[in-house]
């Protein structure tokens, strides 16, 4: 669609529009930048190639402003290249197939019914002076305002009608307030269709959009009224999700919009529904967006919302009070001390906000103002809400006690065990998933611990893919790790999945689309962190924000590759009690979380030349195995001096995974694993034959085992 765009579209007649070109040399045309203001030409136009470039404001900041028709659009509206795309197929009727040009036959007679509507809407309100008084009155909106937004009034409902436009300013729908006080509903909304999804829409992105980019700042209101508001206060950027919460579409809209570092003001309503309702949409933006700073707009008291903030006291204390906004995190913070008297609770949900809470100069802040209200010192409130605090009461527990817990336990552990994929691993260690426990893969380097771990995965994705999974990634990109999961799914070297990728070819792409799915439908509750320089609090502080935000239920699983790759503040004298540390704290982490974390740790000693793993063989650099429910070692086998003939073939490339420490079971069993991948390569075979392979291709499996003590 996008090359039939840029082919279709004469770039010279349509940026033309907007500005005037002019032959500057060359096979350039020259005109002044529509896309900012300036008062020297240094806009070209390349009618020969179909692209553009500015040379002027919009490349001040170091970045390449120019490209194709469809960065044209994205730039001028601020939308992503697909909305650019499909914004040009409708101006220009580009016809893309027949379902488009169906799909353009009703949604343009239905945009043009709608158009009509709008038009007629200003004129209603002269004709209905008790209405327009009513905005100027009861709302202090000016005739500019009411202008400015097209409000009128439905004289058969005795209601004012608000047009609601599309991100490109195009009428799609309109809302009703009735002007009864005992009226109930007080709004409707038109019903959706072709043109209107409420789910997607955000009310006035169109005008706010440019205000936005140049002020890298939005304000996210709740309803209508409140952002006519602002524009009366002289605040261009807010926008409204109308609604009783902002949904994961109107998110994905904003993330389209927004470039990262932007702020965005919330300004809830002054009640408890739509306070409450903060913390959620909280974690509906940051899941879509993770790159903005969340404010929050304090109300007065007294005022419901922004537009009463108007009527009791005028534009320029709407003005000031969107201005001095304060941090969100530290708003729900205050905001539940207020409301909760439970000490207990404030204790609980304390903790929650401040695991949430993404900046650590907000969390320390969070601690002051804890350790004042709480009466308590700052080190005691910091190690509580990082979960490192000594209980001071002990629990004594009798052996009903003990019956009565194992019973909780042992349902639990039923529901949430996952078989690893590996049966030899899976009958020693009755499988994993067990709510927290550690399991510990030691290895040397070189030895393919992480294709175990990511092979662990796809298993249990394949096993169990409704429990929510993590993987950390610390040492290797999550494009790293997709290639390798494309690697075991598929059945290809790594150089051919970069070749899949490979641009041109519909067949091909159809092909790698169909490989990606089952990726997906695998690895469907599963999610990658690759960011670098992660402390184990910071860890389990994504664990729990992915639990809110992505999961909506607790993390079954936590993957980390690797132990020597996370961080620890504080000063230690050798790095095996540094190591011993972090060992011992994951252990406390996994119970906290109630998950399971698989975490992996490379050895210096051991593994190489195919000297096998044993118990002993990490602890130079730490006592991990202490804290471990399963202790697993992995060498590969030491072909030139043990092995011949088909015996070498068969190991050749195989890791031997060594069950070191078992809870659960015996220990001493060895178990071969398959680590390496077919190296089916495109120039041998057709890329028909060479998908077959990928997608009949099974998972690793159990190969010949060599067992020893345990068995």
């Amino acid at each position: 669609m996008f090359e039939q765009v840029k082919n279709s579209v004469d770039i010279v007649a349509h940026i033309g529009q907007y500005t005037q070109l002019r032959p500057g040399g060359g096979k350039a045309l020259m005109g002044k930048c529509p896309l900012h203001d300036e008062k020297h030409p240094s806009f070209a136009v390349y009618p020969e190639n179909g692209s553009w470039c500015c040379f002027g404001g919009c490349s001040s900041t170091g970045n390449f402003a120019g490209g194709t028709v469809i960065d044209f659009e994205m730039r001028r509206q601020n939308v992503s290249a697909v909305d650019a795309a499909r914004y040009l197929c409708e101006q220009y009727r580009i016809v893309v197939s027949q379902d488009d040009v169906e799909r353009y036959r009703r949604t343009e007679g239905l945009r043009q019914m709608k158009r009509s509507i709008m038009e007629s809407i200003p004129a209603s309100l002269t004709e209905q002076p008790e209405a327009a008084r009513w905005l100027a009155d009861v709302r202090k909106f000016s005739q500019a305002t009411v202008a400015e937004f097209g409000l009128g009034v439905d004289d058969r409902l005795n209601a004012i009608v608000v047009p609601i436009m599309d991100r490109y300013g195009r009428p799609c729908a309109f809302a009703r307030r009735f002007l009864a006080k005992d009226h109930k509903p007080k709004w409707i909304n038109d019903h959706e269709d072709d043109l209107y999804k409420k789910i997607s829409t955000l009310y006035n992105l169109h005008r706010a959009r440019k205000h936005v980019r140049e002020e890298r700042r939005l304000v996210l209101a709740e309803s209508y009224f409140d952002v006519v508001a602002l524009w009366e206060a002289g605040v261009r950027t807010g926008v409204a999700y109308c609604s009783a919460h902002l949904t994961k579409e109107q998110a994905h809209v904003l993330a389209e919009t927004l470039d990262p570092g932007t702020t965005l003001v919330f300004a809830a309503c002054n009640d408890k529904a739509a306070q409450d309702n903060l913390a959620a949409n909280k974690a509906t933006l940051q899941g879509a967006c993770p790159g903005i700073h969340l404010r929050v707009i304090r109300i007065p008291d007294g005022c419901k919302d922004l537009n009463d903030v108007l009527v009791a006291h005028g534009p320029e204390a709407l003005a000031k009070a969107a201005s001095e906004t304060s941090s969100l995190d530290l708003y729900l913070l205050d905001r539940m001390l207020a409301t909760e008297p439970v000490m207990e609770q404030q204790y609980r949900r304390a903790r929650e906000i401040h695991a949430m809470a993404e900046n650590v100069l907000v969390q320390q802040d969070m601690v002051r103002a804890l350790a004042k209200q709480w009466d308590k010192t700052e080190v005691t409130v910091t190690q509580y809400l990082t979960g490192r605090a000594e209980t001071a009461m002990v629990r004594f527990k009798t052996v009903n006690h003990l019956v009565s817990e194992y019973e909780a336990y042992a349902r639990s552990s039923m529901t949430r065990r996952i078989p690893s994929g590996w049966s030899r691993l899976d009958e020693v260690t009755r499988g994993f998933g067990r709510p927290g426990d550690v399991i510990q893969m030691i290895a040397g380097s070189g030895t393919g611990k992480t294709l175990w771990a990511e092979n662990l995965l796809l298993n249990m994705g394949q096993h169990r893919p409704e429990i929510p999974k993590m993987f950390f990634s610390l040492e290797q990109t999550g494009a790293m790790a997709f290639e390798r999961f494309m690697m075991m799914e598929g059945g290809l070297a790594g150089r051919d999945v970069e070749r899949w990728f490979v641009p041109g070819e519909d067949e091909h792409n159809r092909r790698l689309l169909e490989g990606v799915r089952r990726l997906c439908v695998k690895l469907d509750n599963f999610v990658v962190v690759d960011e670098g320089g992660l402390s184990l609090q910071r860890v389990e502080q994504c664990v729990r924000q992915a639990a809110f935000m992505v999961f909506g239920r607790p993390v079954g699983v936590v993957v980390i590759d690797y132990l020597g790759y996370l961080k620890w503040d504080g000063q230690w004298k050798d790095l095996y009690q540094l190591v011993s540390m972090i060992a011992r704290e994951q252990k406390e982490m996994a119970k906290r979380l109630d998950c399971t974390v698989v975490s992996l740790h490379q050895i210096t000693k051991a593994g190489a030349e195919g000297e096998p793993v044993t118990a002993n063989s990490g602890r130079d650099s730490g006592a991990v195995l202490e804290s471990a429910d399963i202790e697993l070692g992995a060498w590969r086998p030491d072909l030139l001096k043990t092995c011949v003939g088909d015996e070498k073939r068969r190991l050749e490339n195989v890791m031997r995974v060594g069950v070191l420490k078992n809870r659960y079971g015996p220990t001493g069993a060895v178990i071969d694993y398959g680590i390496a991948f077919p190296t089916l390569r495109l120039n041998e075979k057709s890329k028909d034959e060479a998908m077959v392979q990928a997608t009949q291709a099974p998972l690793q499996s159990d190969l010949p085992t060599t067992t020893g003590g345990g068995f």
